[in-house]
């Protein structure tokens, strides 16, 4: 089809397309390199991407030809990112660094200490998988499917699970710093015991989970629900809960010094023996919720007022 089209351009004879035949040769001289670009997995709209600036280019140097121009080149760009197929998965293949296993049924597979490191894993099943001490740092689970599988002690940093689907996955003593769970879900998972500095929860799911005594420093969880989770003795310094639902979490003995929890829904949590030094808590719902013994030294409270240095259980 794009042989085609070139040789139809080339030919016409019409107004500003009779330039089209020193722009066509320029363009398969560029399709060059597109044919390159087709190797990759973002293949498509990267080819688009390109289209549109060389097309941007033409059109700035050919006076009052530019905007036909312009259209041919986008339209030769549009026709051959349409025409290259995506970047082919290979379900068969043992595991090994870079695998693409996109869309592949991998349902109780046997993965224990595989190495998938920057592995493509996008709507892959991982349904009731061992992954147990597997090395998947920087793999790509978007949107995949993990329910009830194992990932204990793995290599998670800098993971991406964006939107995928790990309710009742166990991610204990993993070191998974900076991993991606935006939008996941992750209901009755449990990830307790584990490295998750810098992670990122946005917007995620994560109803009933367990991260007891895991470290979270610096973890995003802006807009997520961790209604009823366990984060008991977990390291929270410095995390980023705006707007997060919590309700009946379990902060018991967690250290939320320096956390950003405003206008977070805290109603009968509890915070008991919880370090809250510093931590912003305006405009939150804490309707209900037990201070018991938390330190509250510096900590901005709901009504904005800072509580005073030695505050214990109350903002005094």
């Amino acid at each position: 089809m794009l042989k085609w089209v070139l040789n139809l351009f080339s030919a016409a004879p019409i107004g500003g397309f009779s330039t089209g035949r020193r722009i066509v040769k320029d363009h398969r001289i560029k399709l060059d390199s597109f044919n390159k670009i087709a190797d990759t997995p973002l293949n498509r709209s990267t080819a688009l991407r390109s289209a549109t600036l060389f097309s941007r280019q033409d059109s700035s140097c050919l006076g009052s030809t530019g905007v036909r121009t312009r259209f041919i080149a986008l339209v030769l760009g549009v026709l051959f990112a349409l025409s290259v197929p995506p970047a082919l998965a290979n379900c068969n293949a043992a595991p090994q660094p870079g695998i693409n296993w996109l869309g592949c049924d991998k349902q109780e597979a046997d993965l224990q200490n595989a190495n998938l490191e920057r592995a493509l894993l996008n709507r892959t099943s991982f349904q009731g998988a061992n992954l147990r001490g597997a090395n998947l740092q920087r793999a790509d689970f978007g949107n995949a499917r993990l329910n009830g599988a194992t990932l204990d002690e793995t290599n998670l940093q800098g993971t991406r699970f964006v939107a995928a689907n790990l309710s009742e996955v166990s991610i204990q003593e993993a070191d998974a710093r900076g991993i991606r769970l935006d939008r996941a879900t992750l209901t009755n998972a449990n990830l307790s015991n584990s490295r998750l500095d810098e992670a990122r929860f946005y917007a995620s799911n994560a109803l009933n989970a367990k991260l007891r005594n895991s470290t979270l420093a610096e973890a995003v969880f802006t807009q997520a629900d961790f209604r009823d989770s366990d984060f008991s003795k977990a390291t929270l310094r410095r995390i980023d809960a705006r707007r997060a639902q919590m309700e009946g979490a379990n902060f018991a003995g967690a250290d939320l010094s320096d956390a950003d929890l405003q206008n977070a829904r805290l109603t009968n949590a509890d915070f008991s023996g919880a370090n809250l030094r510093g931590a912003d808590l305006r405009s939150a719902d804490i309707s209900g919720a037990d201070f018991t013994d938390a330190e509250l030294s510096n900590a901005i409270w709901t009504d904005r007022r800072r509580c005073r240095r030695g505050s214990v259980g109350s903002c005094d």
